[in-house]
This record gives C-alpha cells, sequence and structure tokens, in this order.
C-alpha cells in the first residue's frame, strides 16, 4: 500500500513539479506583484513629489556655527506655478537643465560650497526644470515631464540648449546665460541681471 502511494504521488508530481518547488514558485511570483503593487501605488500618489514643495527651502546649508542659509528651490513645477512666481515680482532665477549635466551647473553641491554664490543665491527664487525627466505627472498624460519642460523652455525662450539660465525681476526677463564656468561668472551673472 505505501508504495502504491509513492508511485501515484510520483506519476501526480515528478521531480520537476514537486509541491515544495510549486510553493516556492508561487511566493517568489506573490512578492514579486505585491512589490509591483506598492510601486504602482506609491508613483501614483507621488504627482506632488514631482512638482515638489511649493514653498521651496529644501537645500539648507550651514555656513557657520549656528548660521544656515536656506534656499527657496523648487523643481520641475507646472508653467502656471512658474508664471505666478515671476509675475509675483519676486527675483527669480529659471534654470532648465538635465539630469545628464549634473555637475555642471549652478546648483550643484560644489558650487553650493561656495559662500559667494549661495549668498547671491539666496536673494532669488529658484525653478529647476529638467528637461531630461522621464516621469509622467500623472498617468494620463502623453508626455514626461521633462518634454513638457522642453517645450515651455522652446515655446517662451526661442531655444533647447541646457543648462540656460534666466534672472526675472519684478515680473520681467532681465537677462538670460547657458554657460557659467566658474565662480566668477556665476557672481557676475547674478549680481548684473538682479537690478
Amino acid at each position: 500500500m505505501v508504495m502504491e502511494c509513492k508511485n501515484i504521488k510520483n506519476r501526480l508530481f515528478p521531480s520537476a513539479l514537486n509541491p515544495q518547488r510549486i510553493s516556492n514558485i508561487r511566493l517568489i511570483s506573490s512578492l514579486f506583484f505585491i512589490s509591483i503593487g506598492c510601486l504602482l501605488f506609491l508613483s501614483c500618489n507621488s504627482k506632488n513629489t514631482v512638482q515638489n514643495k511649493i514653498n521651496g527651502k529644501d537645500y539648507c546649508y550651514q555656513i557657520s556655527d549656528g548660521d544656515t542659509i536656506c534656499l527657496d528651490v523648487r523643481r520641475n513645477v507646472d508653467t502656471l506655478s512658474i508664471n505666478e512666481l515671476i509675475d509675483s515680482g519676486r527675483r527669480t532665477l529659471l534654470i532648465f537643465t538635465g539630469w545628464a549635466i549634473s555637475g555642471k551647473t549652478i546648483i550643484d553641491e560644489e558650487n553650493l560650497r561656495k559662500y559667494s554664490v549661495l549668498k547671491k543665491l539666496n536673494d532669488y527664487s529658484i525653478i529647476v526644470l529638467y528637461v531630461d525627466d522621464k516621469r509622467r505627472s500623472n498617468l494620463s498624460d502623453s508626455m514626461t515631464i521633462g518634454e513638457i519642460n522642453s517645450l515651455f523652455q522652446k515655446n517662451r525662450f526661442l531655444t533647447v540648449s541646457q543648462p540656460q539660465y534666466i534672472i526675472f525681476s519684478k515680473g520681467i526677463q532681465k537677462c538670460a546665460e547657458h554657460y557659467l564656468p566658474n565662480e566668477k561668472t556665476m557672481i557676475k551673472f547674478l549680481e548684473g541681471c538682479s537690478n
């Protein structure tokens, strides 16, 4: 009788499909689909993180004992918010850049360690638009955030080069620059265009 049960079990569950292996496969596939579900849920609920904080203040640097400078930086905000900020009369620095040119823009870590640059940037509301951002602001958009930013740059400023720095003061575009290779040119740009 015991022998007959083993034969039946071997015919029902050949070695490639034994019950232990099937339960491991089910466990792994279940964990995979749960992970995918969590990622989809988080991406659907991250619309506010894509557009960042409207009130900025997310780049804080300690410059001396107890003295800190927090920059007003907003990333990938929509064009309506950009226009509202520019029209508010505040001095605004609009930066078109890309993830691929990281390390070469005015707000990169190396430049922000320089007190003179940091102090000048503190006078501005800074908007950073990434033209190569592959995320979508919501699932119904046919364009990526980067494509929207690039189209905004092309239509409003008639150029598509990065990095591009544009300064607005009292709602008026004061000047634009594409290349700021060192601290001296950054300071000159920020001082010369702010009046």
